[in-house]
């Protein structure tokens, strides 16, 4: 009976002490972690109006010497963006807006908004991250840059799972720059060529992927339509 006794106290202190360390890891882990990750979403945020800015400042540079500035002067456009999240309870004001927009475009969640500016304090538009659940290979989550007029400016994939070689290719800028400098309510796909730039040329052989896709940036539009309503930047 005393060897039981000794054997389970010997067991709660090694039990003890080993949650004592854990939790001493996680609190030094937990800053920096949290670090990389705000560094990871801010470096995407940058990059759906950084693809905006390089698009349509490329029109018209003949020389290298224009491409350099260019390239110069989007690298100082980009350094000066600033964003700020909204939290749990601003994101609650447009849940019911947002809800109603989506019409029948229901396999998508709105996870996040940022309010971007430029120059410290000039409104530039919204980052709006939102999972879409059409996916071939499961869920597609992204986040996509809507200017302040509602010009989509760029789309960045955050996670997904599609069939190498096919839906895959969903990552390839040819694919996201379809989406960007366009305003509009919403984008459509098709297997035919498209005509407008709102229709989007389906990927060859991955039609769930580019369904995905596209609803999941109507999602993003849905919820620029609903702040919006609300009235515009918190």
């Amino acid at each position: 009976m005393k060897q039981i006794i000794k054997d389970a106290l010997i067991l709660f202190a090694i039990t003890l002490i080993a949650g004592l360390l854990l939790g001493g890891v996680y609190e030094i882990t937990k800053k920096p972690i949290a670090e990389q990750s705000r560094i990871k979403k801010e470096k995407a945020y940058k990059a759906v109006f950084e693809k905006y800015y390089r698009l349509t400042m490329s029109d018209g540079a003949d020389s290298e010497d224009e491409k350099a500035a260019n390239e110069a002067e989007v690298a100082e456009i980009v350094a000066s963006l600033s964003f700020e999240p909204w939290s749990d309870e601003e994101l609650a004001t447009i849940k019911d807006s947002f809800t109603s927009k989506l019409k029948d475009n229901t396999a998508n969640t709105l996870d996040s908004v940022v309010t971007a500016y430029q120059g410290g304090n000039e409104l530039l538009g919204y980052v709006i991250t939102v999972t879409n659940g059409e996916g071939y290979g499961g869920d597609i989550q992204i986040s996509v840059g809507v200017l302040a007029d509602g010009t989509v400016a760029g789309v960045e994939i955050l996670s997904i799972g599609e069939t190498p070689g096919l839906g895959m290719n969903a990552q390839n800028d040819s694919f996201l720059n379809k989406f960007s400098g366009v305003t509009t309510d919403g984008f459509t796909y098709t297997k035919t060529g498209s005509t407008r730039p709102d229709e989007i040329d389906a990927i060859s052989s991955a039609t769930y992927t580019t369904k995905s896709m596209t609803n999941g940036v109507n999602a993003a539009l849905a919820a620029y339509a609903a702040i919006m309503d609300k009235g515009g930047a918190k």
